[in-house]
């Protein structure tokens, strides 16, 4: 990626009101409850990955297949988008089962699409999906948690969606995801360098 386009710095600067959020989560007693360190750095990587570069790559197009592949595969993320914070905020009835069925979708997609298009991409690019696919599989673990533990409990206005730290229930969820912001902003450090 070339860090003098101008485009890049608006997907860095994106990244302030991400943080932001975490600690607006943590001051206010806010629908969706109060969220660990961890998890709002998750939340940075899949709002980054899945939401932002995408429409980086669809302005900034590579000269391989990547930007295409990744251009659907954020369409695909987009019209979730709007659908769940419709669903998050609006009706206040989002459940587990909903982002699991798009995280197996996407899955296939991103696998289907990857394995189509793969013979004009550099090993990097091929790379970065692959991570792409591991988060999803690290999203929807998540996800299963969230549907066994918690539950009816993320609908309505008293809604939890976030793992809280000072939550023994959380522990092992926040270790796995400690795991996977680790494995996955050290393979995104390395994309976006060579790609």
């Amino acid at each position: 990626m070339d860090l003098s386009r101008p485009g890049i710095f608006l997907i860095y600067l994106s990244l302030f009101p991400i943080a932001y959020y975490y600690k607006f989560q943590q001051d206010n007693n806010k629908i969706g409850g109060k969220i660990a360190y961890s998890k709002s750095l998750w939340l940075m990587y899949c709002i980054f990955t899945w939401f932002i570069l995408p429409l980086y790559f669809f302005i900034y197009k590579t000269q391989s297949p990547f930007w295409i592949v990744y251009t659907i595969f954020g369409l695909n993320f987009w019209l979730r988008g709007l659908i769940e914070m419709f669903l998050l905020f609006k009706t206040k009835n989002w459940k587990p089962l909903y982002g699991i069925t798009h995280n197996v979708f996407s899955f296939i997609l991103l696998a289907g699409l990857l394995i189509y298009f793969r013979e004009g991409m550099i090993f990097f690019e091929i790379q970065h999906f692959l991570a792409i696919l591991i988060s999803l599989c690290f999203e929807t673990y998540f996800a299963f948690f969230f549907q066994k533990h918690i539950g009816d409990k993320t609908q309505g206005d008293e809604a939890v969606w976030f793992a809280n730290a000072e939550d023994p229930l959380f522990a092992k969820n926040l270790q796995v995801t400690k795991v996977a912001v680790t494995l996955l902003y050290i393979e995104i450090v390395f994309a976006l360098y060579f790609i």
